[in-house]
């Protein structure tokens, strides 16, 4: 049904393949831990599927960095993107932050293991953010010093973030005053 709002599937690749072009109106998009989501099906969705405004591909293993960059390429309205436990790094970022950096209010990169300080800066251009799970990656406090600049962020995860000390999130939680859920658990420095 073409006027189908939201679909969370675990389909083969052919099956998902003709989802993507009789949906076409899909705006939810879960496919949590599907390992049989390959960069086939992210073509395909970006190709057939504009008006996604949230997408989940946690766990998919099989996604290659270049593929889940070219779903913003035709999505531009997307708010909730949650790429979790995935081989995603800058470049995916920086994808995000030129196209959704005005639409984008929550972004789940936990255990992403290839995200550095460095590649944070351009989270720092989505001004409407509000949610960002960044737990159990690779960050310090120069990656907080980027992050502070979204200034809506109401909800932070960094648990597993051991490169963080006191000294960042000082100056972290000083500059965000809608802030009303830190999660820092294990966070040793």
């Amino acid at each position: 049904d073409p006027r189908l709002p939201s679909l969370t599937a675990s389909r083969s690749e052919n099956g998902f393949l003709s989802i993507t072009k009789a949906c076409t109106n899909l705006e939810n998009l879960i496919l949590d831990n599907c390992s049989n989501v390959t960069d086939a099906i992210l073509l395909a969705i970006s190709s057939n599927l504009p008006k996604l405004q949230y997408v989940n591909f946690s766990w998919c293993y099989k996604i290659t960095e270049k593929a889940a960059t070219g779903i913003f390429s035709n999505n531009k309205n997307l708010r909730h993107v949650a790429f979790s436990n995935t081989n995603i790094s800058d470049h995916f970022l920086k994808s995000i932050s030129v196209t959704c950096n005005k639409t984008l209010i929550a972004c789940d990169l936990d255990n992403c293991k290839l995200l550095t300080d460095s590649t944070l800066k351009y989270l720092s251009t989505c001004q409407e953010l509000q949610a960002l799970n960044l737990a159990n990656c690779n960050i310090s406090d120069k990656g907080l010093k980027s992050i502070v600049k979204c200034k809506e962020l109401t909800v932070v995860k960094l648990e597993n973030c051991r490169e963080i000390t006191d000294n960042g999130l000082k100056i972290f939680v000083k500059g965000l005053n809608n802030l009303t859920q830190l999660n820092l658990y294990n966070c040793s420095k």
